[in-house]
């Protein structure tokens, strides 16, 4: 089957590759065996592979690889190189590499698919073999290099990771760039609006700068400001939903309640952030972005007053039919005993 003509193997191409990853999976193929299937795979030219269809078949570039015999056949490969368990430093195995290598490769349009499945991986792999990562990976996310893949590789590389703060300082500069792009983005974008506000929420010191921060907050569209708040929102409140699930805590769990405490979070992290960077024009406050913050008051503990005083320039612009007291009710109605003028003031 691998050696038949190219006019069949594509044919086959997409149920081989998956027929690999679930070989990978269940251990039933031979390295040696895959590396041959990949190879061949590589080497086909395929019916999207010219600049006029990318622009068309890669409105979705993760959709599209995932479905693709480039994509697939790239999964098992990384499946195969790691399996579940990565180890910091461990490298990438000679064959790997060279198959890695040689997708990383620009100039081979069909390989494209393959470098949205290796951004997807792109911490683990940071974890595995920074060098390599740096090296080829890297230079995928530049806006300034080829658009197109730029484009893809920022959708693979958001598709699944976490913000990892090693290689978030490497990629620093593409990255803030990144925000100039964001209505291409499409879906993902919310979760760079997610990695953008962490980053600052988190005070690295070789990535956070105030002046830098604002001005990318300053011009982002309303609609990435709604999951900036949205994200500020769930990272200052989602201690009550953690906390109230633990039920009975043990002494261990006051030293994490204590380091991870809701006025640690809202006086070191969240009114910092929100100080010194987000935007403070009215005009850019949507009904959701009044609602995200109002929410975020309640999470703030004993804190809870200075944060109604702080935030009453975006509270006052809350409508009625948010209907924040019924929310503060029904999550914080110790706050309604502990701050009962706070409480309604608003």
């Amino acid at each position: 089957m691998i050696d038949c003509p190219d006019v069949y193997f594509t044919e086959l191409a997409n149920s081989l590759a998956l027929w690999c990853e679930e070989s990978v999976k269940n251990k039933v193929i031979s390295r040696e065996s895959l590396v041959k299937v990949a190879k061949r795979i590589f080497s086909i030219t395929y019916k999207d592979d010219t600049s006029e269809k990318r622009n068309v078949c890669d409105d979705n570039p993760i959709s599209v690889a995932i479905n693709h015999p480039v994509g697939r056949i790239m999964e098992a490969l990384l499946d195969d190189c790691f399996g579940k368990t990565i180890h910091k430093g461990e490298g990438i195995a000679d064959v790997h590499r060279e198959l890695f290598s040689h997708v990383c490769d620009t100039s081979n349009l069909s390989l494209r698919h393959g470098r949205v499945i290796l951004a997807s991986r792109m911490v683990g792999l940071y974890y595995a073999d920074e060098n390599w990562v740096r090296e080829y990976l890297c230079p995928l996310l530049k806006w300034s290099g080829n658009h197109y893949e730029a484009r893809a590789a920022w959708f693979g590389m958001l598709w699944v990771n976490r913000p990892h703060i090693p290689l978030m300082v490497e990629i620093k500069d593409d990255f803030l760039s990144t925000a100039k792009y964001i209505t291409e983005l499409r879906d993902v974008g919310e979760r760079y609006c997610g990695f953008l506000t962490l980053m600052g929420l988190w005070h690295v010191p070789e990535y956070f700068n105030c002046k830098e921060y604002k001005a990318i907050f300053q011009v982002l569209p309303s609609a990435a400001l709604e999951h900036c708040a949205g994200m500020l929102r769930r990272y200052q409140s989602d201690w009550l939903t953690a906390k109230s699930d633990k039920g009975d805590k043990s002494s261990e769990d006051d030293d994490i309640d204590e380091r991870t405490s809701p006025e640690r979070l809202w006086c070191k992290d969240t009114y910092p952030f929100i100080q010194k960077v987000w935007p403070k024009d009215v005009e850019k406050l949507s009904p959701k972005i009044c609602r995200d913050f109002s929410q975020l008051v309640i999470g703030t503990g004993k804190e809870f007053p200075n944060a109604l005083k702080s935030l009453e320039w975006i509270l006052n612009k809350c409508d009625s039919e948010d209907d924040w007291l019924l929310h503060l009710m029904k999550n914080g109605t110790r706050y309604l005993q502990d701050f009962p003028e706070g409480s309604l003031e608003y």
